[in-house]
């Protein structure tokens, strides 16, 4: 003949929610019942929980509706974040200010103390040269110049004709 036992070694916190317990309060110098109560682990579970919820929608609307909310770091009212963000350009850009200036008084203490020799380009260009430069296509060429200057000077001449500066 086999035995077989069966032991619960793990307790369940939701087993049994709907199982009452008596929650009794008595005087202890004159042993009387104060207060008694009918629970179950689920009315103590929804107590609870309405408890915490409460509790935190109290704090929020407190800090909502009064001036405790400035006293939390990182809320701001919009003007003083406009305000902010303002003053942290004026920071940056003059900071941007004072770098070009000091790079300016570095470069003239340079010069003036003969540290920053500068060489001069004075290589003489050929025209073949000076035709592969960039930036002469840029440039219009002679004849759309001369043709620009004749219509200037056509116009001009009517206005003088016409009695008009």
């Amino acid at each position: 003949m086999a035995f077989h036992f069966k032991f619960n070694t793990k307790p369940s916190l939701f087993k049994g929610t709907k199982d009452p317990f008596r929650l009794i309060i008595i005087n202890d110098e004159t042993l009387m019942e104060v207060a008694s109560f009918k629970l179950t682990k689920k009315s103590v579970y929804i107590l609870f929980s309405s408890l915490f919820v409460g509790t935190v929608l109290l704090t929020y609307l407190l800090v909502i509706t009064t001036p405790l909310r400035y006293y939390i770091p990182g809320y701001a009212s919009g003007a003083g974040r406009k305000e902010l963000i303002h003053l942290k350009q004026q920071i940056d850009s003059l900071n941007d200010y004072t770098q070009s200036q000091q790079l300016v008084i570095n470069n003239f203490n340079r010069i003036v103390q003969g540290k920053d020799v500068i060489t001069l380009d004075t290589n003489a260009l050929t025209p073949k040269q000076i035709d592969a430069l960039p930036e002469k296509n840029v440039l219009p060429n002679a004849e759309a110049i001369k043709k620009d200057a004749n219509i200037r000077v056509k116009a001009a001449n009517r206005k003088k004709r016409h009695g008009r500066k």
